[in-house]
């Protein structure tokens, strides 16, 4: 296996990947998260549970058989005027 063989698998997160493509998301779009923990795909395009805390958060992917190894874990600050993910 070589070193571009690693970048390429699913084990691996590429993080510029997942920035950049987090930074795409329309606000419209993760208005529904707002206040909220979230879990996002590695690849950063789609939310994949949410709840109050990370603690249910990791029930919902546990429910919907998803690792939580094979996901990023986020907050969605409250949409009052501006937001930020973290």
């Amino acid at each position: 296996m070589g070193a571009n063989d690693k970048l390429n698998s699913p084990r691996f997160l590429d993080s510029n990947r997942f920035h950049e493509n987090v930074s795409k998301v329309p606000l419209e779009e993760l208005r529904p998260y707002a206040g909220k923990h979230v879990a996002w795909d590695w690849e950063g395009t789609r939310i994949l549970a949410c709840g109050e805390d990370e603690e249910v958060v990791a029930l919902n992917l546990r429910a919907q058989g998803i690792p939580l190894d094979e996901v990023v874990f986020s907050f969605v600050d409250p949409m009052d005027g501006a937001s930020l993910l973290y």
